[in-house]
Order: structure tokens, then C-alpha cells, then sequence
């Protein structure tokens, strides 16, 4: 189990946001921005309290901070509200926070709970982090693969490429180089 707005505070700052931490009725908020958005992320004690209470934090946020949004320019278009959670939420639940997500009115909205890990924090944060590729490699065997890919170049060299007493100049030969 993380703590959640530590996390949340620890990934902005590294994916490039600029990071705020306050309050917000009674509520610790992390503030955020970066040159093409900005919002508030907001860290509930379980999907019962994030249900009741999104809407009254973004107003409140919205209302606080409306001058500076207004004068964001472009970035008023990218606001976000993170309603997030550590707890996991019941099916019921589950699909009432999808909700959450789908309201379009006055900003653009994550919603999750059950969040353990930094990885789960992450996978919730994907919409507003830069875009990121992490190849899922499958453990296989890398001298088979290797012998596999030189069958594709020289049929007959595949066995003798890794046998350490053939000599360099005869797999240069086999693999059909000049030798």
C-alpha cells in the first residue's frame, strides 16, 4: 500500500508538472500544471467518500482558483480533477466512478480506487502523463533466439556462429561474407 498523494505528488513532478500541495475543505489537494494543462488531485479514504464528495471538491477547487484558471488561456480548455482512492471499490462502486469519469461538465475528470502500487497510480495517471513506451518482453531463451535469427540469414551457420572453436573467418563464410 502507497501513500497516495505522496505518489501522486512524486509522479507529476516527474513526468514535468509543477506541484502544489494545499487544501481544499479540509482536504489535502495536490495542484498541478504544466505547459499544456493544469488541475487538482484530490485522494478520498474509500469510493463511499469519493462518490459523495467529487463534485463539491471540483466546485470548490473551480471557485478558489477560477482567476488563475482564467488566465491559464489555452490550458483553461485542460483541466483536470484526480479523484483518487486506495481502497477498492465494489462493483457497484466501480462503475458509479466510471461515472465520474464520463462527466464532461466543467472539467475532465480521473476517477479510481483501489490503488497499492505506484504501477496502479501510473496506469490511473496515463491520460494526463507524456507518452511513455514500456516494451513487455516475454523471458525466452536468447541463444536459441539468436541462433533462430542467424537461420534466417544462413540456414547452415546457426550451430557454428556460438561454437568457440570455429574460427571467425569460417562463420564470416557461412553467414555468406567475404572471408
Amino acid at each position: 500500500m502507497i501513500d497516495v498523494l505522496s505518489t501522486l505528488q512524486v509522479v507529476l513532478r516527474e513526468a514535468g508538472f509543477t506541484t502544489r500541495l494545499t487544501s481544499i475543505e479540509r482536504s489535502s489537494i495536490v495542484c498541478f500544471e504544466d505547459d499544456a494543462l493544469l488541475g487538482f488531485g484530490c485522494i478520498f479514504e474509500d469510493p463511499s467518500s469519493l462518490l459523495e464528495r467529487w463534485k463539491s471538491m471540483e466546485i470548490a477547487f473551480l471557485k478558489r482558483y477560477a482567476p488563475s484558471v482564467r488566465a491559464a488561456g489555452e490550458k483553461a480548455w485542460n483541466v483536470y480533477c484526480l479523484f483518487l482512492c486506495g481502497v477498492a471499490a465494489d462493483p457497484t462502486q466501480s462503475r458509479q466512478v466510471r461515472w465520474v469519469e464520463e462527466d464532461l461538465e466543467r472539467t475532465r475528470k480521473i476517477a479510481a480506487c483501489g490503488l497499492v502500487s505506484r504501477d496502479e497510480l501510473l496506469r490511473a495517471l496515463l491520460p494526463i502523463l507524456p507518452l511513455q513506451y514500456q516494451p513487455a518482453l516475454r523471458a525466452e531463451d536468447v541463444t536459441e533466439r539468436l541462433q533462430m535469427r542467424i537461420r534466417t540469414i544462413a540456414p547452415i551457420a546457426p550451430h557454428v556462429v556460438l561454437d568457440q572453436f570455429v574460427s571467425p573467418t569460417e562463420v564470416v563464410r557461412l553467414l555468406g561474407g567475404l572471408a
